[in-house]
């Protein structure tokens, strides 16, 4: 999230757009109605690729867990408890 985060906000510096206020809750149309007249491709250029950066740094966060998954065994379990 920080990263998504920290890529929409150079996004929205390097072409020199933004919002003129922030948005409460930090939903995409909250975004669109803050824009400034003329900013809207940047600004949903900056959403699109701050949302694709934080997919990909979750993706690779979840990709590289090693954490041994031990529920299948006990979902087995207890779905023959309940027939």
């Amino acid at each position: 999230m920080i990263a998504g985060e920290m890529t929409d906000t150079a996004t929205f510096q390097v072409f020199n757009s933004g919002l003129v206020a922030g948005p409460s809750p930090g939903l995409v149309l909250a975004y669109l109605v803050l824009t400034s007249r003329g900013n809207f491709v940047s600004v949903i250029l900056g959403v699109i690729v701050g949302a694709a950066v934080s997919f990909i740094n979750t993706m690779f966060i979840l990709k590289t867990d090693k954490t041994p998954d031990d529920n299948d065994e006990e979902l087995e379990t207890n779905i023959g408890k309940v027939k």
